[in-house]
């Protein structure tokens, strides 16, 4: 993910944006998933993850396309902890 947004930033850094709300979103879900055990919660949390780093692939693929690449491991193991959810 770092090297992901150094590229990113390089081209562009008004990408620091998605990539700070996707961050702020999965630093909030172990909190909610583990600490409060909101398990609903924490499913549409990371639901909501999801549909934010998808949202930043899009956004840094169009800017670097490495960058979009680099993301795609993230993105498997976020559909792992919801497929396990």
């Amino acid at each position: 993910m770092g090297i992901s947004l150094y590229i990113v930033l390089k081209a562009n850094k008004e990408m620091i944006k998605p990539f700070l709300i996707q961050l702020f979103i999965n630093y909030l879900w172990p909190f909610i998933f583990f600490s409060l055990k909101k398990y609903v919660l924490s499913a549409i949390i990371l639901l909501l993850l999801v549909a934010c780093v998808i949202d930043m692939i899009i956004k840094f693929y169009n800017t670097k396309k490495i960058a979009g690449i680099l993301q795609f491991p993230y993105f498997i193991w976020l559909l792992f902890a919801l497929y396990y959810l």
